[in-house]
């Protein structure tokens, strides 16, 4: 281990390490010396191919293995960080300067020496440099004495003063990593020059797929002393905002004790993958419940939406901007980093989530608004309750002849081509222009809004507010409605229901009532047909099922605000001959 080396004598440690020196030096090092342990190696490492006869149509030139290299080589650093750590030598390299070694080295000469060139070389290439460039990154809670990028340039990391505990925590995981048969490693604190606002910028919104691309994430709990709920709970790392993306975005995970041991298995097992164990996942899905599936695999995008923002609801970060740039990743988007906009960071993250789907869940937050738009949510924080699904109904699955009759009495001719003309041309999707919100909703008209009994519960107060074609809500608020609207008027507010395009889609398709999805549709839903009686039935049906509503208060010739509440609004519909779907401009 490279620990032992350094204890060696001095001749050996000047050819290891050498003295501090700047970061774009020019003399020669050590150029193979990735250091592997146990069977780890095979990991990393690869054969040199076969060499066959082949025919000299097949045989490629040596132009092409070079080019091949190149390409190769080029393609893993678009990937990786921009700087990592030689755990062999302590010191701070660029992935240009990372490239130029692995070119001087002797594993790059012996593929380049390889005769004849077949077309099965390529994939030995691919091995080789991607062995090469693999590295480890470091998850942690940072502390005290954290040591920068300037701190480290031109500096080996081994030979600075371990009486600080963040130099020392830096040494302990290079030689972790190294034990672990990584050359390469990153760590946030030194790797990155936080006063080039350029590459903080890149590396905030590369984060994710550096850690994804990672061959093992070295997470260190600094407040961790044995392996138990209570313990992981209480970790300060189960808490903070920029460790969600870096326990979700690996493949490889180790987890280490305050002492640097293993959190769970053997120490020196480098094989090990706690993504891996059911025991260790089972309790994280517990501690920071986040689904099994998503801790073992995670995949980016902006699928679950409200569910992935309940994950950070219960994370904090240093600058409240971070709470947004933390999440970019898990939801697959990239945004202009602009520390000092505050809050508005996280609602310019909505806004981007909202060009990308069609998701509404979006919407279902309690709490406060953002300043700049009364239907986007301030903080994750007001993601913070469980998601809410509509209960499933047995109507549903009667046969379309059963659906059409029990609701035939309740479809006037009207009604039908409503929501036949909504079938043929739905609305489009909500949208921002010009600093206001475009929202379709089905408007239920508010008629009687009036104190509840009790009306003042703490420092909130509830309200029993009655919709046309709703059974009566009861609202709970943060202030009286009364200083909103300058008295209580019924007429300013009226019930929201939020288009949604997952109406389309239509029930799940049942092979023995006659609504089975076509071939091209054999996910279980098929698309509405509006031309089908039975499925304008199921629509109707549809609508008359439990929503998550908002309760929208309109400004005298202006546009309408959402009006927070602290409870999430369940209404039941009762009557489907008052729809009345609208476009409402929301600011």
């Amino acid at each position: 281990m490279l620990l032992g080396l350094l204890e060696q004598s001095n001749s050996v440690s000047e050819t290891l390490i050498g003295t501090p020196r700047p970061i774009d030096h020019g003399e020669s090092r050590r150029d193979d010396a990735v250091k592997t342990s146990g069977d780890f190696t095979s990991r990393h490492t690869t054969p040199h191919p076969p060499v066959r006869r082949a025919d000299s149509a097949q045989i490629l030139t040596s132009d092409d293995l070079e080019r091949a290299v190149d390409e190769t080589i080029s393609k893993h650093l678009a990937n990786m960080p921009l700087r990592l750590i030689d755990t062999n030598d302590g010191c701070i390299y660029t992935i240009s300067e990372i490239a130029q070694r692995f070119k001087q080295s002797s594993q790059c000469r012996s593929l380049l020496a390889i005769d004849p060139v077949l077309p099965e070389t390529r994939e030995h290439v691919e091995k080789s440099v991607q062995s090469y460039l693999s590295y480890a990154m470091l998850s942690h809670r940072w502390g005290n004495e954290e040591p920068l990028y300037q701190d480290v340039m031109g500096r080996c990391i081994y030979e600075m003063d371990s009486i600080s505990p963040g130099v020392a925590k830096l040494q302990r995981f290079c030689r972790t990593a190294t034990d672990c048969g990584f050359r390469w490693a990153w760590s946030d604190t030194c790797c990155i020059d936080k006063s080039s606002s350029s590459e903080l910028q890149e590396s905030i919104n590369s984060m994710f797929l550096w850690y994804r691309n990672s061959c093992l994430t070295i997470v260190y709990l600094s407040d961790v002393e044995d392996f138990s709920r209570g313990s992981l709970i209480r970790s300060e790392w189960f808490r903070r905002g920029w460790t969600l993306q870096e326990m979700l975005a690996p493949r490889a995970v180790q987890f280490y004790k305050s002492d640097w041991s293993l959190l769970l298995g053997s120490t020196g097992d480098v094989r090990l993958n706690h993504k891996e164990d059911p025991q260790l996942m089972s309790l994280l899905s517990d501690v920071t419940g986040i689904d099994l599936q998503s801790l073992k695999d995670f995949k980016p995008g902006l699928e679950a939406v409200r569910e992935r923002l309940r994950w950070a609801s219960r994370r904090t970060t240093t600058k409240i901007e971070d709470m947004a740039y933390a999440l970019l990743g898990i939801f697959d988007l990239n945004l202009p980093v602009l520390y000092g906009e505050k809050e508005k960071a996280f609602t310019r993250l909505q806004e981007e989530i909202m060009k990308g789907t069609d998701d509404t869940s979006l919407f279902d937050w309690v709490g406060k608004p953002s300043k700049a738009n009364s239907c986007l949510a301030s903080h994750p924080t007001c993601f913070a309750s469980a998601p809410w699904t509509a209960p499933e109904t047995q109507i549903l699955g009667l046969p379309v002849e059963g659906l059409v009759t029990s609701i035939a009495v309740d479809l006037t001719a009207s009604v039908v081509h409503t929501l036949g003309a909504l079938l043929k041309d739905p609305p489009l999707g909500h949208f921002i222009a010009n600093g206001r919100m475009n929202m379709r909703f089905f408007v239920y008209p508010v008629f009687s809004i009036e104190h509840a009994n009790p009306f003042r519960e703490g420092a909130s107060f509830r309200y029993i507010v009655q919709a046309s074609g709703l059974i009566p809500l009861s609202i709970k608020t943060s202030r009286r409605l009364e200083s909103v609207t300058g008295r209580l008027s019924a007429g300013a507010f009226c019930v929201g229901r939020l288009w949604d395009n997952s109406l389309l889609s239509g029930p799940k398709s049942d092979p023995d009532d006659g609504t089975a999805a076509s071939d091209s549709n054999s996910g279980g839903t098929h698309l509405w047909d509006p031309d089908n009686e039975g499925m304008i039935g199921h629509f109707a049906l549809w609508l008359q099922q439990p929503f998550v509503a908002q309760l929208m208060m309109a400004y005298p010739g202006g546009p309408f605000r959402r009006i927070h509440t602290e409870e999430r609004i369940i209404a039941q519909p009762h009557d489907n001959s008052l729809l009345n779907l609208r476009t409402l401009i929301v600011r």
